[in-house]
């Protein structure tokens, strides 16, 4: 399974899990985290390399760690790769908290080009799972994809009805005629706003910050600025055997109390380091 690097370890810790080797591909700050045609050429080797059909998915993020989004261009080209390395694809999407740009589905593009590509789009729930009480895992929408029947008649595939009404919500939406519809709406905008604001103010001040890059942020709630280690913090992550950036992050702590995750977490190309801050302060 080739798997993004940076990207959210889900992925990475799914196709493990099913007993299949991840390899990550390296995607770069400096290009907007996009998924280029010299990522898709240095896949194509990579193919090529290990022979035969050693490689049968191609794994996507949209958004990914560092608030990037996947155009309807690089759907396509990463659709076309697809059909032509004969790979199936896994994409784990989430327009919840887009604030920069329009959310593309990747089976929207697929249906556009008559792509026969298996795709499976994954819509992560764990994080509601504490909310219901029990575990929800995710919702899956299936396309060019047939499901072994032994796998449709398994009650062990059938989620509770809990789960179900609660899934159900998620993808209905408050009703328009519903009491709390105008004020979740503008909550949600509010939120959306908020984002849009502080993602433009980090971008700023980071990029104004020598040694520091950090790519536009269009979804979610972070950012996910490049950085230069070096001196001191370097000579200690040597020393410690810890990646630089995972020390970056804990001084950063210690000094001034923010907290942050390393780019480490996430998967990085070697020789770069990242943090990952929160920035969803309305002001």
């Amino acid at each position: 399974v080739l798997v993004p690097f940076p990207g959210f370890p889900s992925t990475y810790l799914a196709s493990a899990s099913a007993g299949k080797q991840p390899i990550p591909y390296f995607l770069d700050a400096t290009l907007s985290w996009d998924v280029t045609i010299e990522t898709l050429e240095t896949l194509r080797k990579l193919i090529a390399k290990q022979g035969g059909h050693a490689i049968q998915v191609l794994a996507l993020q949209n958004p990914g760690p560092a608030g990037q989004l996947l155009s309807a261009k690089c759907l396509q080209r990463c659709l076309e790769f697809a059909a032509e390395q004969g790979l199936g694809v896994l994409i784990q999407e989430d327009d919840s908290l887009i604030h920069g740009r329009d959310f593309v589905h990747c089976r929207q593009v697929a249906q556009k080009m008559k792509s026969d590509v298996r795709i499976v789009t994954c819509v992560a729930m764990q994080e509601f799972s504490e909310q219901v009480g029990q575990e929800i895992g995710a919702f899956l929408q299936l396309q060019n994809v047939q499901l072994p029947p032994d796998l449709l008649s398994s009650r062990k595939a059938v989620p509770s009805l809990r789960s179900q009404a609660w899934i159900s919500s998620l993808l209905s939406g408050i009703p328009v005629d519903s009491l709390v519809y105008t004020p979740a709406r503008e909550h949600e905008n509010h939120i959306r706003t908020a984002l849009s604001v502080n993602a433009a103010k980090a971008r700023s001040v980071f990029n104004d910050v020598s040694g520091m890059f950090c790519a536009e942020t269009v979804a979610g709630a972070h950012v996910f600025p490049q950085i230069t280690v070096k001196g001191f913090l370097m000579k200690k992550a040597i020393s410690l055997g810890h990646p630089a950036d995972a020390v970056y992050s804990s001084e950063l702590l210690e000094r001034t109390g923010i907290t942050s995750e390393p780019g480490s977490c996430f998967g990085q190309h070697p020789g770069t380091f990242h943090f990952r801050l929160p920035m969803l302060q309305s002001s």
